[in-house]
């Protein structure tokens, strides 16, 4: 059978003289604060080094495809350092490739490379550590933001264009097509493009007007558009206060400017934090609370940081990833512990890992691989458990990974 596939008209909307803060989520949710302004017409992004982060590359769990950074293919169970660089700004992971910026804006990705979506102009892997950080692994300069999904690619350049590459089976890179690209594509025009998630065939991204747009596949609604078509370039999402959103495997949650929470897609799983197990087309406001900073999906949960610090989940903790004392679905956010010192999320495909503000790192759900950090592969834990003696700036997750990276 063959499917049906929209291609949209494109509705660039520019304002001038405004400026706005975003919370800035990777691949796994990881929030910073991103301020974008645009002035005459010119649009100004803010540096890589403005989310707070300058520091060394650490990663922990899964290494199948070198995406730890190195040759060695077996997991790490506790931080690794990665290297002898100290001017990484942020780091984003998929499936079994991942990918880095440094001081400057120069973008590096390493690991598998199938489809293309370590953007260096081939299908070669990239495995060996003395590539990490240099020219072996250099995808181009003048990046801001990255985000990796199981197969693709997209980030975002200082001048607030948006480009993609890799895998394009389903319309992920947003370029009008299905083809796969070696290489990095610009995303249409638009150069006022502020944060950008990647999840498992589909994407979205936020602008500085605070539209939120989303492309890919749109099985259960993923895409937030009112139906279930795929769409090979930016669908526009109803609203125009979108403040960060986070692509997860087949639902996609976002935040808005009044401290809302919206989910939509696939909610097989609870994933959507209400009406389970009903799927929804258009963003379906979870709850009635108003102080959501941030939110993180993974491949069947997600989890959500307040204001006040407190973290909540939901949906699928078979593996005991929502934190919560069940081994079943958990239809509607719960608060995770009593801490309301938490400040950054960072889910993969079923387990968490959040920093409080002392910079010290907590992790919880499967550790197959030891993606939780903490020296072993006991799994699952069912709590926040510090990794001992580590610190972290800022994480980098993946509804696709079972790997932790970190900024420390």
């Amino acid at each position: 059978m063959t499917r049906s596939v929209r291609r949209p008209r494109r509705r660039w909307v520019w304002l001038a003289a405004t400026a706005y803060a975003m919370t800035l989520l990777t691949a796994g949710g990881v929030s910073a604060q991103f301020t974008a302004s645009r002035t005459s017409g010119v649009s100004s992004f803010a540096t890589a080094t403005s989310f707070g982060a300058v520091g060394s590359f650490y990663g922990w769990g899964d290494n199948a495809s070198s995406q730890l950074g190195n040759a060695v293919s077996s997991p790490a169970t506790s931080p690794t350092i990665v290297g002898s660089l100290t001017d990484w700004t942020e780091l984003a992971v998929g499936s079994a490739h991942a990918c880095g910026i440094r001081a400057g804006g120069n973008l590096y990705c390493w690991g598998q490379n199938g489809s293309g979506q370590l953007g260096l102009g081939n299908n070669t892997n990239v495995t060996a550590s003395s590539a990490i950080g240099t020219s072996g692994s250099l995808v181009g300069a003048g990046y801001g933001h990255v985000a990796a999904g199981f197969n693709h690619t997209c980030a975002i350049k200082l001048s607030g264009s948006l480009w993609c590459w890799g895998g394009n089976s389903s319309g992920q890179l947003g370029l009008g097509n299905t083809s796969s690209t070696t290489a990095p594509q610009q995303v249409g025009t638009a150069t006022n493009w502020a944060t950008v998630s990647a999840g498992q065939y589909h994407t979205c991204g936020t602008q500085a007007d605070g539209s939120l747009w989303c492309w890919g596949d749109n099985g259960g609604g993923r895409l937030g558009v009112g139906d279930t078509v795929p769409y090979l370039a930016p669908a526009q999402v109803a609203g125009s206060t979108w403040r960060g959103v986070s692509a997860g495997y087949y639902s996609t949650c976002a935040t808005r400017a009044d401290g809302t929470l919206w989910c939509w897609g696939d909610n097989s799983h609870a994933q959507l934090g209400g009406d389970y197990p009903n799927n929804h087309a258009s963003p379906m406001q979870v709850g009635s609370a108003t102080n959501w900073s941030a939110v993180s999906s993974g491949q069947w949960h997600a989890c959500a940081l307040t204001t006040g610090g407190a973290v909540f989940c939901w949906g699928d903790n078979t593996s005991g990833q929502t934190g919560a004392a069940v081994s079943s679905y958990v239809a509607a956010p719960a608060q995770v512990g009593s801490s309301a010192a938490w400040t950054q999320l960072a889910s993969g495909a079923s387990h968490v890992c959040a920093r409080q503000s002392d910079q010290s790192v907590w992790c919880w759900g499967l550790n197959t691989s030891g993606q939780l950090g903490l020296g072993n592969t006991t799994s699952p834990v069912t709590a926040p458990t510090r990794i001992s003696s580590f610190t972290s700036q800022l994480m980098g997750g993946g509804p696709n990974s079972n790997t932790t990276l970190s900024v420390s």
